[in-house]
């Protein structure tokens, strides 16, 4: 069960490399998405053909740092979707 605090926090993943902060419904999502991020680029460092120039990638779990406002907004556009 979540205490209040915990379900005010708006939640977002932050991915290094290209520097993106990509708001998230709820922390669960958030985890979930930021492991896929985190799968994909360990998989992209790990093929044969891999290259020092293959962009480094890494995703995070953060707090949004923006407005409740313009995390509803940006959810309702693009869901929790994040492409690379």
């Amino acid at each position: 069960m979540s205490t209040k605090a915990e379900t005010a926090t708006l939640w977002a993943m932050h991915v290094a490399g290209p520097d993106d902060v990509v708001p998230m419904p709820d922390r669960a999502t958030a985890d979930t998405r930021a492991a896929e991020v985190n799968a994909l680029a360990e998989w992209l460092r790990s093929r044969p053909t891999a290259s020092p120039d293959d962009p480094h990638l890494s995703a995070s779990v953060i707090e949004w740092d923006g407005t409740a406002a313009a995390h509803a907004k940006i959810l309702a556009t693009f869901g929790d979707r994040y492409e690379l």
